[in-house]
């Protein structure tokens, strides 16, 4: 396997979408931001001008500053975990879908075209026939532009 480029995850905390470098680069940040605000408070109650104390000030926002970044970074971490883990369950649900419920019951009776996409006049978004969200409902079939140009989005569910 070492020729298909495939890499296997990274292994993470106890379940969560986080690495042990994660982790690190968190307590790393929040500790240079805790050493750069002592240090300027320091420097802020040593000084008695104003002058003086704008660069202690300075140190100040530039260490919450680093901090605030490193909670971005494991924050954004943790979304993109579970964008990844939706990604996985809507591709399971899928093979669900497709083993119990074949395209052909889901679609049912209807006279609309396989190839066509399907909305109704209050719905934001438009649906392959197959849908389970417009099944035995009374939509109406049109062009995805059509679709776009009354303002409507494709399904995150049936993803046309």
């Amino acid at each position: 396997m070492s020729g298909t480029g495939a890499r296997a995850p990274a292994p993470t905390l106890l379940g969560t979408p986080w690495q042990l470098s994660d982790l690190v680069t968190l307590i790393g940040s929040l500790t240079v931001g805790a050493v750069g605000l002592l240090v300027s408070w320091i420097g802020v109650s040593t000084r008695i001008d104003w002058s003086g104390q704008i660069v202690w000030v300075a140190v100040g926002i530039g260490a919450v500053i680093v901090a605030g970044l490193g909670v971005m970074g494991f924050l954004l971490v943790a979304f993109r975990g579970v964008r990844m883990r939706r990604g996985e369950q809507d591709a399971r649900l899928d093979v669900l879908l497709a083993r119990h419920l074949p395209a052909e019951s889901l679609a049912g009776e209807s006279s609309v075209p396989a190839t066509a996409l399907v909305s109704m006049p209050a719905m934001t978004r438009y649906h392959r026939p197959e849908c389970l969200l417009v099944a035995g409902r009374p939509v109406s079939a049109a062009a995805a532009a059509a679709h776009a140009r009354a303002g409507r989005v494709p399904c995150g569910v049936c993803r046309p």
